[in-house]
């Protein structure tokens, strides 16, 4: 996008056709940052980035494994989660070593006495 400066006269006249819509010219020469570019995402703006639902958020952050930022003492307060706070945590969950086992396979342990592993 080029730097250049905008004419009065021109600024005046979308100022004034962009007025009836709640639109303010400067805005759109100087839009908030993505989603992407903010450091501290709400909860909805987080499922987007991760692609997890809100609940897994809260359990993660009940455990104590992520951190929030909440604006307002009250239940129903706005949360604020750190990008950083939640790279950190997606990466831990990478490095974690999962466990699943097929019904078929735990009957097999089970009838051969094996332990099954539970994390």
């Amino acid at each position: 996008m080029l730097n250049q400066q905008v004419p009065e006269s021109i600024a005046a006249a979308v100022d004034a056709i962009l007025k009836p819509y709640g639109i303010n010219a400067a805005s759109l020469t100087n839009p908030k940052p993505a989603d992407d570019e903010q450091r501290y995402l709400t909860i909805e703006a987080a499922e987007k980035y991760c692609g997890i639902s809100r609940w897994t958020f809260g359990r993660a952050v009940k455990s104590g494994k992520l951190p929030q930022i909440k604006l307002s003492a009250a239940r129903s307060g706005k949360i604020l989660l750190d990008r950083r706070d939640l790279d950190k945590w997606l990466n831990a969950m990478k490095k974690r070593k999962a466990v699943s086992y097929t019904a078929a396979d735990i009957a097999e342990r089970l009838n051969s006495n094996q332990p099954i592993e539970v994390k």
